[in-house]
């Protein structure tokens, strides 16, 4: 979805005929890249998973906003299932598990191989569970708490690095058990807990959805992104070379300078401060 539309830039502009539609085009996405990178965010309506730290406060601040829901936050992590490689002529094996994956490896002997399974791909544990033992290949799996069965594999979280598990169960986990009792203030991001969020490194898992749905982006964001398109647009029968000039009384200098050194102009990072995630 894109912060404005080449009908409207060109309804704001005084652009007429279709001949420089792909431009117009071309140059919304550009702008609406500079704004996002500015602004340390992105406008469209995305799913986030983010870790935090508890402090022992009843709040977290969510990166993204607006809140359009928060589907889960889970304090802590507990083990979703624990897998084994029992290959006897191996030297190493391990699991991973990404964003998106779950990687299984084993380095050497007749089961040496390099499989993954995308997590989107199991709506819950136990097909997961079965796609990895029907890869043979030495692989084993403690079966989870009936609880932990039905939990959907893309839950599991980032390992980071690969687990050792050859020979020996490597646990791969999820976050604990959801809270229930809390608000969100979804203009702001605030999440409050009725109680206090136990201390700890990245223990505060959130699995939300944020940003602005079609049709829903705020008035003066797309003009400041049209703004913008128009500084890019008026640069391109500009001399980048010439800076300034004055001829008798009439001085001009060039305010296209920003389009073509890539920075934004200092009216355009004004009015985009309000829009920039407060992390």
């Amino acid at each position: 979805m894109a912060l404005t539309t080449t009908a409207n830039f060109k309804a704001y502009a005084g652009v007429t005929g279709s001949d420089d539609d792909n431009l117009i085009a071309a140059l919304i996405v550009r702008a609406q890249s500079a704004i996002e990178k500015h602004c340390r965010r992105i406008f469209d309506a995305t799913d986030y998973r983010e870790f935090h730290d508890g402090d022992g406060s009843s709040e977290i601040i969510l990166h993204n906003f607006p809140i359009i829901s928060v589907n889960m936050i889970g304090v802590g992590r507990q083990d979703a299932f624990q897998i084994i490689n029992t290959s006897s002529d191996a030297y190493h094996a391990f699991v991973s598990v990404s964003a998106t994956e779950i990687q299984l490896v084993v380095q050497g002997g007749t089961n040496d191989d390099d499989t993954s399974l995308t997590l989107a791909d199991y709506g819950t544990m136990t097909l997961l569970i079965a796609a990895i033992e029907a890869l043979a290949k030495g692989w084993g799996v403690l079966s989870p708490a009936a609880a932990y069965s039905v939990w959907a594999a893309s839950e599991l979280l980032p390992t980071g690095k690969g687990l050792r598990c050859l020979g020996e169960y490597a646990a791969v986990q999820i976050p604990g058990e959801p809270e229930a009792d809390f608000v969100t203030d979804t203009t702001s991001g605030i999440v409050k807990l009725f109680g206090r969020f136990s201390p700890g490194f990245e223990n505060i898992i959130t699995r939300y959805r944020a940003g602005y749905e079609t049709g829903e982006i705020p008035a003066d964001l797309e003009q400041i992104c049209i703004d913008l398109v128009n500084v890019y647009y008026q640069a391109k029968d500009i001399n980048a070379s010439l800076q300034s000039e004055r001829i008798g009384d009439y001085q001009y200098t060039n305010r296209a300078e920003s389009a073509q050194d890539g920075s934004l102009p200092g009216g355009i990072t004004d009015r985009l401060d309000l829009w920039r995630t407060r992390v």
